[in-house]
């Protein structure tokens, strides 16, 4: 039986597609956006969304394919994470850092704290809301 692991080039793609996704990228623009960045690495990439899932098709050649499904986490918007997740994929795809590097990045964004208290988010969404009752 034959070994399917995946090279750390199609295992970035997958955990940069989930963090990205849930960091507030809409799946259309996460499709056109994971597909530049796969023609960069080198992986050969056909991606399908429906939602929250998104399927994953790499190939070698015609023989050996395989597909990967994941399914996207919650939207919690983060800019700041965004950004930095977005910065990274850049650096990925322009051949500055190794996908390797690029997965070890990842988990360091995902670790980071918010800059802003869970308090002043929430006074925030309270301005905005009266804001926009006053408003109409």
């Amino acid at each position: 039986m034959k070994n399917y692991s995946l090279s750390e080039e199609k295992v970035f793609l997958i955990k940069l597609a989930m963090i990205a996704y849930g960091y507030g990228v809409s799946v259309l623009r996460l499709e056109s956006y994971l597909r530049g960045i796969a023609t960069n690495l080198g992986c050969n990439l056909e991606l399908m969304s429906n939602g929250n899932i998104v399927q994953f098709v790499f190939w070698d050649e015609i023989a050996d394919q395989h597909s990967h499904f994941a399914r996207l986490p919650a939207v919690n918007p983060d800019l700041t994470k965004l950004i930095l997740t977005e910065n990274l994929a850049n650096s990925i795809a322009s051949g500055d850092i190794s996908a390797t590097e690029g997965i070890i990045h990842l988990s360091e964004i995902e670790k980071e704290t918010t800059q802003y208290g869970t308090l002043l988010v929430a006074m925030a969404f309270g301005l905005i809301g009266a804001a926009v009752a006053v408003i109409f």
